[in-house]
């Protein structure tokens, strides 16, 4: 699913984020499928003559079979779509007045008689008016409003065709205890977090699945002041005073990018800015100032990029991690700042390191960071964790094609059902509801929502490998709210942070992180969902 990216204007994404999630709650059946076909509708720099084309655009990540079931099975709440429609701000031009842009396209279909409603539509001709003709067919009108070049609508200059989410972080209060979140609120670091049992018993529904339960750990995230004695996300990690700190050797452009200070201070900013209700003056050029890219001139493609400290995790904190090589008890990943690796020049370089914590004897005081970083994303916001065990299921693609397709049958009933009441509120699938967490996790099974599974064996022995974590950019789905934590429901919508960790893994994805069963020593390998 294509989501938004981490450096467009704010009042951009503020709009265009909950339309989005609005959008993609319209979609029905095959929503993820559909919402990419839609993304690379959008993306295609001419005319789409051909729906299978579309499978070869980076924004449609599936293959041609998945596009066809789409649009074939796929439903669109209509009334749901007009109404979301309906409320979004109307773009005006310079001087204030709406234009519209009104244009007819027929779908002609001469060769479908028993087609209903078809009228003779108007096709000009090649050689003058004399050789126009009527062909049967649909006749489509379509009303756009037209806006000016720095409207909403409108992507921006500096990142042509692509918007953002706002970045947003929390700030302390002065107890020293609790955080004040970024919508205003505070939270405590000591507060857990509980998954919602599920809509349905789907053992009951599907005894067969029985054999195939799994567990994993929540690790639910949230702002805080973690030390290097605990789990934390974005915190300090334990590290010995005399190791190297690890760095990225790999040539690419590092001289260009935003200052690890400027991010932190924008969020600041922006988290006092929403929780007062507008910004002021002063505030506005600062937070322009802030957000511009910096260069360095001197810094060298092949200089080395001190790694960014992701996520560490000890085994006493997580019941599903498993135990390192030679027993080592914490796990720490960090990553390279910059989208420049892999053979597309765009991927990620995560980095995992194992060792025994009780063999620290002098930790690291302050961390070496790099000058700046290729995406504001790239940085964590420190967050203590509250690990929390929950059951889980095999991703849909992945079961036995039988029982896939008994789930399946079950869900178009479902939905039949939901329909013939009148209900608005989604129905329960397998995929959403039942089956994989969203969030940051360890173990249990991997989601491949914007791939087709495919196996990931070990390099040095060829075992198949299993999921050790995944690093998440949203805690749960705005589409349906099924995995946010009962906790959260008891706060007002405009308080409850769906992105706590503020990572952007990707396209606002998520990162599988893959361990050898047999020799947790061996190089572990990963996929970008």
């Amino acid at each position: 699913m294509s989501l938004l990216h981490h450096d467009a204007r704010h009042e951009a994404s503020d709009f265009t984020s909950h339309f989005r999630e609005d959008f993609y709650g319209c979609l029905t059946r095959r929503s993820d499928t559909l919402f990419e076909v839609t993304d690379a509708m959008l993306c295609e720099n001419g005319p789409v003559t051909s729906p299978v084309d579309l499978t070869l655009l980076a924004e449609h990540q599936r293959g041609h079979g998945a596009l066809y079931d789409a649009l074939n099975q796929g439903r669109i709440d209509a009334d749901r779509l007009r109404k979301a429609l309906a409320v979004l701000p109307q773009p005006k031009a310079a001087d204030g007045r709406l234009v519209l842009a009104v244009d007819v396209s027929a779908w002609l279909r001469p060769d479908a008689p028993a087609s209903p409603d078809r009228l003779f539509c108007h096709v000009y001709g090649r050689s003058g008016r004399s050789s126009d003709q009527f062909i049967p067919g649909w006749p489509y009108s379509f009303v756009a409003l037209l806006a000016r070049s720095d409207s909403i609508y409108s992507p921006d200059r500096e990142a042509p065709g692509r918007l953002s989410r706002i970045e947003i972080l929390t700030g302390s209060d002065n107890t020293g205890t609790c955080k004040r979140d970024r919508w205003g609120a505070l939270t405590s670091p000591s507060m857990s977090r509980t998954t919602p049992p599920r809509p349905v018993n789907v053992e009951a529904l599907f005894p067969k699945l029985g054999a195939l339960r799994g567990t994993t750990t929540r690790l639910h995230p949230r702002p805080g002041r973690p030390d290097a004695s605990v789990s934390s996300v974005g915190g300090p990690l334990l590290w010995p005073a005399d190791e190297p700190w690890p760095v990225c050797t790999e040539p690419h452009k590092r001289s260009s990018g935003y200052r690890i200070a400027d991010i932190r201070r924008e969020r600041q900013v922006l988290a006092d800015v929403w929780a007062r209700g507008r910004p002021t003056d002063e505030e506005r050029v600062l937070l322009e100032e802030l957000g511009r890219r910096h260069r360095e001139r001197e810094i060298a493609d092949t200089d080395p990029v001190p790694l960014i400290g992701l996520v560490q995790l000890y085994r006493r904190d997580v019941p599903d991690l498993p135990p390192g090589p030679d027993t080592c008890d914490l796990l720490q990943v960090f990553w390279c700042p910059f989208e420049a690796h892999g053979p597309s020049r765009y991927g990620l370089a995560p980095h995992v390191r194992w060792r025994h914590s009780d063999q620290v004897a002098v930790p690291l005081d302050t961390p070496p960071q790099p000058a700046l970083v290729g995406f504001k994303g790239a940085v964590a916001e420190p967050c203590v964790l509250h690990p929390e065990q929950v059951v889980t299921y095999p991703y849909a693609d992945s079961l036995p094609a039988r029982l896939w397709r008994k789930i399946d049958s079950w869900e178009d009933a479902e939905e039949r059902r939901a329909e013939r009441r009148g209900l608005d509120d989604e129905p329960v699938t397998y995929h959403h509801d039942l089956s994989i967490p969203q969030g940051c996790r360890v173990g249990g099974f991997p989601s491949w929502h914007t791939t087709d599974p495919h196996p990931m064996n070990c390099e040095a022995c060829a075992a198949p490998m299993i999921l050790l974590l995944t690093l998440d950019s949203w805690e749960w789905s705005g589409a349906n709210g099924s995995w946010m934590p009962q906790e959260e429901w008891a706060l007002a919508e405009r308080l409850r942070d769906r992105c706590p960790t503020q990572l952007t893994i990707g396209r606002d994805g998520l990162l599988n992180i893959f361990a050898c069963p047999t020799e947790p020593g061996h190089p572990h390998r990963w996929s970008l969902q």
